[in-house]
């Protein structure tokens, strides 16, 4: 990633590959492919079991010893939800975001992180943090994609100064074999480009930005292109043959807004969306009444990551 130019890497604690990238980035810096750590912009979250206040500045600095780094360049809230610490999924009510985001404001004082911001916040909890932020987060990385538009959140972001990160902004692929991928095939085709480089291009076109992930060297390479020609002036530097990108036009936009099935890629199992309906908030309501059982049982030390 690195090689093909890419320079903003988003991480988190439960993905567990803090470590891992901040071993490349030194291997980096010591093999000459960026000079130094403010070539790179690096973005972590805090954990749903750290949200109290104790807590929050004691994630903060070890994500920075598992990334061998001083400073975060953006430190995210990753879920409005806090959990008893050392659980998984059992509600802690000794803690509100308020509390929190005090917290995390704290941690750009100390130069520990130089923005703040969250991550799958709704229009009404944005809102209320808002209202009481002495620092106002700088984004919102939400789950974003053609079968998922959130158009009354992005505007509301945007209007405030937020800007909108989208996180599997490709749906994980599906966008491009949905019931959506004749359109963006379609449009595709006319553009010469693929049907992801597409999807890429019409995020940029609303004003956010996209966070792909891949594993496949030639995929990361074109993901980083379409960002390349789309911002580019000229043709020059570019490579022979290769010109700008035009962002999407009118026309274009309002097919891909006709895709828009508020479809969300995994079901919201613990009550965290705004608009989930019933029967899923009642299901929340429950998962929830279990796992203060089971963690009333259970000794509270788990350190939770996600599964390779």
């Amino acid at each position: 990633a690195l090689r093909a130019g890419i320079r903003h890497f988003d991480t988190a604690k439960c993905y567990g590959n803090e470590e891992l990238l901040g071993s490349v980035l030194k291997e980096a810096i010591a093999d000459g492919i960026i000079s130094k750590r403010d070539d790179v912009f690096i973005t972590t979250k805090l954990w749903n079991d750290d949200h109290r206040p104790r807590h929050v500045a004691e994630a903060c600095r070890a994500s920075l010893e598992r990334l061998q780094l001083d400073y975060l360049d953006l430190y995210l809230v990753h879920w409005p939800a806090a959990w008893r610490k050392g659980t998984l999924g059992c509600p802690d009510d000794g803690v509100s975001m308020e509390e929190t985001w005090r917290a995390m404001e704290t941690l750009v004082d100390q130069g520990l992180v130089r923005a703040i911001g969250v991550s799958n916040f709704g229009p009404e909890r944005l809102s209320r943090l808002l209202s009481t932020a002495r620092i106002a987060p700088v984004c919102n990385q939400i789950e974003l994609h053609p079968s998922l538009q959130q158009q009354g959140l992005v505007d509301l972001c945007q209007s405030k100064g937020v800007a909108v990160t989208a996180w599997s902004p490709l749906a994980k692929g599906k966008s491009a074999t949905s019931q959506a991928g004749d359109t963006v095939s379609a449009l595709a085709k006319q553009r010469g480009i693929s049907p992801s480089s597409l999807i890429l291009l019409w995020h940029l076109s609303r004003g956010v930005i996209a966070i792909p992930r891949s594993s496949n060297p030639a995929h990361i390479q074109e993901n980083c292109d379409v960002w390349r020609r789309a911002t580019a002036a000229g043709a020059g530097g570019l490579g022979p043959g290769v010109g700008p990108l035009a962002l999407l036009s009118s026309e274009e936009l309002a097919l891909m807004r006709g895709l828009d099935r508020g479809a969300r890629l995994t079901f919201d199992f613990v009550g965290v969306f705004e608009e989930t309906k019933w029967p899923w908030p009642w299901v929340g309501t429950l998962l929830c009444a279990v796992a203060r059982v089971i963690w009333a049982v259970l000794p509270n030390w788990l350190d939770f990551r996600m599964p390779k």
